[in-house]
């Protein structure tokens, strides 16, 4: 009868120790130096980034981005553990100020934003805790990763010199455009006018539901300087006589064709120096992030079993 009892107290610690480790009961896809990522935490992720994406499941490409997410999470694992080994800390007010700081931004209150945490089987202190690890882990990348990162006057000066054709703009061009509200269908047009099937001028004068369609689509011709600007976006760097991918517009979707361009001009450095030292930095801040993770890892113990 002892034995029986005994018996039964080891079961029931097992079980509970079981049930208090809740993740031990789930399938586990790897283990950091002993941290563990479970297959409904992986899911979970997964499910996060679809919606944020707006992403439906693709078979083929499932297995893909299961790869990407459980490297991601593995990485996130291995900056979290180097923060607490470097001692980095985040205070309460820290996790409210960014919390509040949020909340504004969107212009939810705390009880809006309650409710849809509970829709997300979430609730505050959970998310709360999330944005404290975020806060840890943008220390931390600050300090290895960010402020090591220094961009130089001489190499926003080479970067200029060497990429000189980036840095002409037309004084003027004349724009011709087709749009439409079905994007679709726009894609369709666009498709047969890169196979030669139907000219530029032809399909805007059948197709479009914008202007001038009595004139091919062609708006005019325009000062560069006084163009819109998602419209330079748009026309920048392309050749005379190119069509532009498909773009939303106010009314629809428009695809642009650069008609012709009179007479080219250089930029001047001091107009395109922060673009350029913007662009250098985060080619950069992306191979130092790279580099300094990839090392964590070579020092980590990381099993996947996926």
């Amino acid at each position: 009868m002892l034995k029986y009892k005994l018996l039964i107290c080891i079961m029931m610690l097992s079980f509970g120790a079981a049930i208090a480790q809740g993740k031990m009961l789930d399938k586990v896809v790897a283990v950091v130096n002993g941290d563990i990522v479970t297959l409904h935490e992986l899911n979970q992720r997964m499910d996060s980034r679809r919606s944020a994406e707006n992403q439906l499941q693709v078979a083929g490409e499932d297995a893909k981005m299961k790869k990407q997410v459980l490297t991601s999470m593995i990485n996130d694992i291995l900056l979290q553990q180097e923060a607490d080994r470097l001692g980095i800390t985040v205070s309460e007010f820290e996790v409210e100020n960014r919390m509040k700081q949020m909340l504004d931004s969107r212009g939810v209150s705390e009880e809006r934003f309650k409710e849809v945490l509970r829709r997300r089987n979430m609730n505050l202190q959970e998310y709360k805790s999330r944005i404290k690890k975020q806060i840890k882990k943008n220390k931390l990348l600050t300090s290895m990763v960010r402020q090591k990162v220094v961009v130089t006057a001489q190499e926003v000066e080479d970067y200029y010199n060497k990429h000189r054709d980036k840095y002409l703009e037309p004084k003027e061009c004349t724009i011709c455009v087709i749009l439409m509200q079905d994007r679709k269908r726009l894609q369709e047009v666009v498709q047969r006018i890169d196979k030669g099937e139907i000219s530029f001028t032809q399909a805007a004068e059948r197709f479009s539901q914008g202007p001038a369609t009595d004139n091919g689509g062609c708006l005019g011709t325009f000062e560069w300087s006084e163009m819109k600007e998602d419209w330079k976006e748009v026309i920048r760097g392309m050749d005379s006589g190119e069509v532009s991918g498909i773009v939303p517009l106010e009314r629809g979707y428009g695809a642009f064709m650069l008609n012709s361009e009179l007479s080219k001009k250089k930029i001047p450095l001091q107009e395109v120096r922060d673009r350029i030292r913007e662009k250098i930095y985060s080619q950069k801040l992306q191979k130092r992030y790279k580099e300094y993770v990839e090392n964590l890892r070579s020092e980590a113990v990381v099993k996947v079993k996926l």
